[in-house]
C-alpha cells in the first residue's frame, strides 16, 4: 500500500520534471529535452497549441536520433501531446490516447489515458464507451479534481443508461463535497431516490438544489410532487400555492398537483379550477389526469363536460377505462341520453378489473336494452346475467325483465331458441313458449318455409295452455300442408282446428272458421272429392253471404264459382248454374268464367239456344276477357252443331284473324276445313288441312287433319292425289303411322299412371324412334313434366324449349312457364327468363300465368340492368286486378331500387316508403334504404331515427339490422362522436354471426375511426405518462 501511494505521488513529479540518467549533463542540453521542457512550460500556461508543437518536436527528435535511453520521456511527450489535443477539443485526441495505450506498456501515463478517453467519450455522449474506459481507470492514479469528475461523469453515464443502482452511489459521493458538480449530483441523486420511492432522501437533495439559480425554476415541481407522493396533500397545496405567482418552468404541472391534492381530499369543486388551468395549456393529457378531471366534473354535476373527458378514455383496457365507461354511462343517464348510456355500460361490462362495476354494468346494459326495445339483445343480456350472476342482488329483477321481454318480443326465432334452452320451465315460461313458438312458426309460414313452420307449430302444441293459440296452430299446420299439396294432412289438421274452434276460444285476429272451411273445400277439390268440396264451399257461402268485409266479396265470388265447378263435375247442372248466376248477377270478379261454364252446361243439356245466347253475352259483355277465344271457339262449335256453317265460319275466321297466337288456332283451321268439306269445297278444305299439317304435324290436330284429307281423297277415289298430298308434308309417312301411335300410347299410359321413371324411359324411346313423329310434341312435353318433377331441370328445359319453339299448341303456355322458371330460379339465366316471360305475358290464356310473367319480367330485367323494362313490368303489376298485396309491394320495391340506380332519391324514397312497413325481407330493406337516403341527404337525425326503426322492426332480419348499425356508426363518425361510432362497430364485430361482408366492413371502419380518434384525442399515448419527467440539464452545467 505504501509503495502504491509513493507511485501515485511520483506520477505528477515525473510528468513535470525532465528525465535524468547517468549522462544527465548531456541530456540537459539535448535538443529533445529542450523541446520537452518548453512544452511543459507552455502547457502550464494553458498554451496548449504551442505546447503540443513542442511535444511533437521532442517526439520527432527522439525518434530521429534513435535514443533508447529516453523511453520514459517519449511516453510522457506522447501523453502531453494527446492531452493538448483533448484540451483543445481536437478530433485526433481520441486516436492519440488510443495509440498511446496500444503502443506502450502499462505505466502511470497509460493508466491516466484510460481516464481521459472516458472523458472524451463522455463529452461525445457515447456513454457505453465512456463507461468502458472509466472502468479501466484506477482512481488511485487520479487527483481529487479528477476523482470528482470521474465519479460524476461515470455516475451520469450509468444514469443515462437507467442503471440507477450503479449511478446513485457515485452521485452520493459527489454531492457531499462542494464543487462544480455539487448541484447536478444532488439533482440526479434526488431523482433516483424519487424513482426508488425514497422520498425523504429525494426531498433532502432537491431542497439543496433549490438554492441553485440553475435549478430554482425546476426543482419546486419535484418537491411538490414528492409531497404528493408522500400523501402530504396540505403541504402540496401550501407549498405549490405559495409559488403560483413565480415564473416556474413547470407552473402548469404545479396547477395540476394542486388539483390532484384537492382531488385526494375529495374537495372536487376546489380541484376543478386547477385542473382546468392545467388542461388549457396542454394538448395531450395522461389517462389519470383525464380521469380525475372527468371525475371532478361528474362530482360537481357538470355532466356534459364530464362526458367529453370520459369519452377520451374509451378503448383503455384497464381499471381506469372500466370506471370511466361506467361513469360516462351514468352521465348519459343523468342527461337523458339512454341509448348512449346503454353503449357505455356495454363497454364497461366487457372489462373485468372491478367485478362490482362489471356486474352493475351488465345489469344496466340489459335494463336499458329493455327500456329502448332492443328485444333480441335484451333477451340475450338478461339470460347471460341470470346464468353469470345467480347470487346477484338484481337476480329477481333480471328474471322479471326477462319474462316481460319474452312475452313482448317479436324476434321469435331468437326468443324461441332461448326459451327452449331453459331446462326447468315454470308456468310463465311455458306460457311464453306456446306464444313465441306460435309466432315464430307463423313468421316461417309467411316466408313460405312450410316444412319448418309445421315443426315449430307442433312445438307450440306441446304447451296447450291457451286454447285459441292451440286451435290456431292446427289452422296454420293445415294451411302449410295445403301449400305443400299434402291435402289429406291439410284436411286432418283443419278438422282439428274446426273442432277446437267450436269451443269458441279467443282466436288470433287473422284466423277464422270461414278460412278453414275454404281451404278444406279446396283440399277436397284437389282430391277430386267434389261432393265434400261442394259441402264446404256451401258452408263458406252461408257464412259470408251477408258480410260487408271487402275480402269476403272475393271469397264469395270464388267459392260460388268453385261450388259451381263441383256441381258441374257431379252433373248437378241446375245447382251449378245457380252458383254461376250468383257471380254473374252481382258482376263479381269471375263473371266471364261463370258465363263460359254456364254455356258449356247448356251445351251438355242440348240447349243450343241458351248456349248461343250465353256465349254471345260473354263475347259482347266482356270484350277483354281472357276467356274470349274459348267462348268464340265454343260458339263456332255450337254453330257447327246447328248446323249453321256460315255463322260457324264467321266465328272461326274471327279467331284466326284476331287471335293468331291462341291455342285454338290449329283447331280453328281444322274446323274451317270441316266446314268447307261440308260445303263441298274440297279445295279449300284441303288447304285448311294442309295449313294445319305444315304447322302442327306432331299434334292430335295434325293427325285429324291428315285423316280429313284422307277422307276427301278416298271419297273422290283419288288415291294418287292423297299420296301426293302426303309427300308435300315433311316427316309424314303412311307406313309408320301405326307404329308411331303404339309406341306413344305405351309411354302416355305410364305418364297417366304417374310412373314418371317409366314414362321418361318410354317417351325417350319414342322420341329416339320418331324424332319428328306425330306425337313428338306430346312426348317432349310430358317427358319434360316428369323430368321437372324429378328436379332434373337441365333435361326438362330442353324438352320445354322444344315445345316452346314449335307452333302454338295447348302445351305451349305451360312449357314456356316452366322454361322461364328454370332459367330464372335454377340457372339464373335472366336474359332467357325475360324472353320467355315476355312471350307468356303477350300470349297468356291464364290470368295467373300473366301475373307470374309480369313479375318474372320485372325481376329478370332488374338483374339485367334493363331498368326501363323492369319499371314497365312493375307498373303493369300495379294496375293489374289480379295482383295481391305482396305483388303490389314487390312492384313498388323494384321501382324504388330502379330509382336508386338512376340516383333519383326523391322517387326511390317515395316508393320505399310504401313498402317499409311490411313485415318481410323487402320491407326491412326498404326501411333501411329510407335511412340510407336520409344519410345521403345529410339529414343525420332522421337517418338515425329511421335506422333504429329497422333495428326494432319485427320480424327481425339480422342482415338489415347489421347494415343499420353500420349506418348509425357512420352517422356518429360524421358527427365526430368517435366513441359511439367505435362502440357501435365493436358491437357488430362481437355479435353479428352472418358470413357476408358485414364484419369485414365493420373492422375496416373501426380501424379508420380509431385512427381519426387518435389524431383528435387529448389522451397521451401509452408510455408517455411518466409521473415526473426529469428535466434535461446539460451534464456540463
Amino acid at each position: 500500500m505504501i509503495e502504491r501511494i509513493l507511485i501515485k505521488l511520483l506520477i505528477p513529479f515525473l510528468l513535470l520534471q525532465p528525465i535524468t540518467s547517468s549522462a544527465q549533463e548531456t541530456l540537459i542540453y539535448s535538443e529533445y529535452n529542450v523541446h520537452y521542457r518548453r512544452g511543459l512550460e507552455l502547457f502550464h500556461h494553458d498554451r496548449f497549441g504551442a505546447a503540443q508543437e513542442e511535444f511533437s518536436q521532442a517526439i520527432n527528435e527522439i525518434n530521429r536520433n534513435g535514443e533508447t535511453n529516453d523511453h520514459l520521456l517519449l511516453i510522457n511527450a506522447h501523453y502531453y501531446k494527446a492531452l493538448c489535443s483533448k484540451n483543445l477539443s481536437k478530433p485526433d485526441a481520441e486516436k492519440l490516447f488510443v495509440d498511446l495505450v496500444e503502443h506502450f506498456e502499462e505505466s502511470p501515463v497509460t493508466r491516466l489515458s484510460y481516464f481521459h478517453l472516458g472523458d472524451i467519450y463522455f463529452d461525445k455522449k457515447k456513454y457505453d464507451k465512456a463507461i468502458s474506459w472509466y472502468k479501466l481507470t484506477d482512481r488511485d492514479d487520479l487527483n481529487p479534481a479528477q476523482n470528482a469528475d470521474y465519479a460524476f461523469q461515470l455516475g451520469f453515464s450509468y444514469f443515462y443508461k437507467k442503471d440507477f443502482d450503479k449511478a446513485q452511489p457515485l452521485f452520493e459521493e459527489v454531492r457531499k463535497q462542494e464543487g462544480k458538480n455539487y448541484y447536478p449530483a444532488n439533482y440526479y441523486y434526488g431523482y433516483i431516490s424519487y424513482k426508488k420511492g425514497n422520498y425523504s432522501e429525494a426531498l433532502k437533495s432537491f431542497k439543496q438544489v433549490e438554492k441553485s439559480s440553475l435549478y430554482m425554476a425546476i426543482v419546486p415541481y419535484y418537491v411538490a410532487n414528492i409531497y404528493y407522493q408522500q400523501r402530504k396533500y396540505d403541504e402540496v397545496i401550501t407549498y405549490a400555492s405559495a409559488l403560483a405567482e413565480n415564473k416556474l418552468q413547470y407552473s402548469l404541472e404545479m396547477q395540476e398537483l394542486i388539483g390532484k391534492a384537492y382531488f385526494q381530499k375529495k374537495q372536487y369543486d376546489k380541484a376543478l379550477p386547477y385542473f382546468t388551468a392545467f388542461m388549457s395549456g396542454k394538448s395531450k393529457l395522461s389517462k389519470s389526469d383525464l380521469y380525475q378531471i372527468g371525475y371532478c366534473q361528474y362530482q360537481v354535476k357538470n355532466y356534459n363536460e364530464a362526458i367529453s373527458s370520459f369519452k377520451e378514455l374509451n378503448g383503455l383496457k384497464d381499471s381506469i377505462g372500466q370506471n370511466s365507461m361506467y361513469l360516462l354511462a351514468d352521465c348519459y343517464l343523468k342527461t337523458g341520453q339512454k341509448n348512449d348510456a346503454r353503449m357505455a355500460f356495454e363497454e364497461a361490462s366487457k372489462l373485468s378489473f372491478d367485478p362490482f362495476v362489471k356486474e352493475h354494468a351488465e345489469f344496466q346494459f340489459a335494463k336499458l336494452s329493455f327500456d329502448l326495445d332492443y328485444h333480441d339483445i335484451t333477451v340475450k343480456a338478461f339470460q347471460y346475467f341470470i346464468i353469470t350472476y345467480p347470487e346477484s342482488d338484481f337476480i329477481y329483477e333480471a328474471k322479471e325483465y326477462l319474462g316481460l321481454e319474452l312475452l313482448a318480443t317479436q324476434n321469435y326465432k331468437n326468443a324461441w331458441d332461448i326459451l327452449r334452452s331453459i331446462p326447468e320451465k315454470n308456468l310463465q315460461i311455458r306460457t311464453a313458449c306456446q306464444k313465441v313458438a306460435y309466432s315464430y312458426a307463423t313468421e316461417l309460414y309467411n316466408l313460405k318455409n312450410y316444412d319448418d313452420a309445421v315443426i315449430i307449430f307442433n312445438e307450440s302444441l306441446k304447451y296447450p295452455l291457451d286454447a285459441g293459440i292451440q286451435a290456431a296452430c292446427y289452422f296454420w299446420i293445415g294451411e302449410s300442408f295445403f301449400q305443400q299439396k299434402k291435402y289429406d294432412d291439410a284436411i286432418k289438421s283443419l278438422s282439428l282446428f274446426i273442432d277446437l274452434s267450436n269451443q269458441q276460444p279467443q282466436l288470433p285476429y287473422n284466423i277464422s272458421e270461414v278460412n278453414a272451411d275454404y281451404t278444406m273445400a279446396y283440399s277436397f277439390l284437389k282430391k277430386d272429392d267434389y261432393n265434400k268440396a261442394s259441402d264446404f264451399f256451401e258452408t263458406v257461402l252461408k257464412k259470408v253471404a251477408s258480410s260487408k268485409d271487402p275480402d269476403h266479396k272475393k271469397l264469395y265470388a270464388d267459392a260460388s264459382l268453385r261450388n259451381g265447378d263441383c256441381q258441374f263435375v257431379s252433373k248437378n247442372y241446375g245447382a251449378a248454374i245457380n252458383n254461376y248466376d250468383q257471380v254473374i248477377s252481382l258482376k263479381y270478379p269471375g263473371a266471364d268464367y261463370g258465363l263460359y261454364q254456364k254455356a258449356i252446361i247448356y251445351g251438355l243439356q242440348n240447349d243450343i239456344t241458351d248456349k248461343l245466347t250465353t256465349l254471345k253475352n260473354l263475347t259482347t259483355g266482356f270484350p277483354s276477357s281472357i276467356y274470349l277465344d274459348d267462348a268464340l271457339y265454343e260458339l263456332g262449335i255450337t254453330y257447327l252443331l246447328v248446323p249453321s256453317y256460315q255463322e260457324a265460319a264467321s266465328v272461326f275466321t274471327q279467331i284466326i284473324s284476331k287471335y293468331p297466337n291462341s291455342s285454338y288456332i290449329s283447331r280453328a283451321h281444322l274446323k274451317m276445313g270441316l266446314i268447307y268439306f261440308n260445303l263441298n269445297d274440297d279445295t279449300k278444305a284441303l288447304g285448311e288441312y294442309e295449313w294445319v299439317l305444315l304447322r302442327y304435324p306432331k299434334t292430335a290436330e295434325g293427325i285429324e287433319a291428315l285423316n280429313g284429307a284422307k277422307e276427301i281423297y278416298t271419297q273422290s277415289g283419288d288415291a294418287q292425289g292423297y299420296l301426293s298430298f302426303v309427300k308435300r308434308i315433311p316427316n309424314i309417312t303412311v307406313s309408320d303411322a301405326v307404329k308411331d301411335s303404339v309406341m306413344y300410347l305405351a309411354a302416355e299410359t305410364k305418364y297417366i299412371k304417374s310412373d314418371c321413371s317409366g314414362a321418361v324411359k318410354e317417351f325417350s324411346n319414342y322420341i329416339s324412334s320418331f324424332p319428328a313423329g306425330n306425337f313428338a310434341l306430346h312426348a317432349h312435353f310430358y317427358r319434360g313434366e316428369c323430368l321437372f318433377r324429378q328436379n332434373d331441370f337441365d333435361l326438362a328445359l330442353k324438352d320445354y324449349e322444344f315445345v316452346a319453339d314449335e307452333p302454338q299448341s295447348r302445351f305451349t303456355e305451360k312449357a314456356l312457364v316452366n322454361a322461364a322458371r328454370i332459367n330464372y330460379v335454377q340457372r339464373k339465366d335472366y336474359a332467357k327468363a325475360f324472353r320467355y316471360y315476355k312471350i307468356i305475358y303477350e300470349n297468356a290464356e291464364f290470368k295467373s300465368n300473366s301475373l307470374e310473367a309480369l313479375k318474372g319480367m320485372m325481376n329478370s330485367a332488374y338483374y339485367l340492368n334493363q331498368y326501363d323494362d323492369a319499371a314497365n313490368a312493375a307498373r303493369q303489376i300495379l294496375i293489374s286486378d289480379n295482383s295481391t298485396s305482396d305483388d303490389l309491394n314487390e312492384a313498388h320495391f323494384y321501382l324504388a331500387k330502379i330509382a336508386v340506380s338512376t340516383n333519383d332519391l326523391s322517387q326511390s324514397f317515395s316508393e320505399f316508403a310504401l313498402v317499409a312497413n311490411q313485415k318481410s325481407v323487402i320491407g326491412a330493406e326498404s326501411a333501411y334504404m329510407l335511412a340510407d337516403i336520409y344519410f345521403k341527404q345529410k339529414n343525420f337525425k332522421a337517418a338515425e331515427e329511421q335506422a333504429y326503426v329497422v333495428i326494432k322492426q319485427k320480424p327481425s332480419f339480422n342482415y338489415w339490422i347489421a347494415r343499420s348499425y353500420l349506418l348509425i356508426a357512420a352517422i356518429f363518425e360524421e358527427e365526430g362522436d368517435y366513441f359511439q361510432s367505435k362502440a357501435t362497430l365493436q358491437s357488430i364485430i362481437d355479435n353479428y354471426k352472418g358470413v357476408d361482408e358485414i364484419v369485414a366492413t365493420a373492422k375496416e371502419k373501426l380501424a379508420s375511426v380509431s385512427a381519426m380518434e387518435a389524431t383528435d384525442s387529448k389522451l397521451l399515448p401509452e408510455g408517455n405518462n411518466e409521473e415526473m419527467v426529469l428535466d434535461s440539464i446539460s451534464n456540463n452545467d
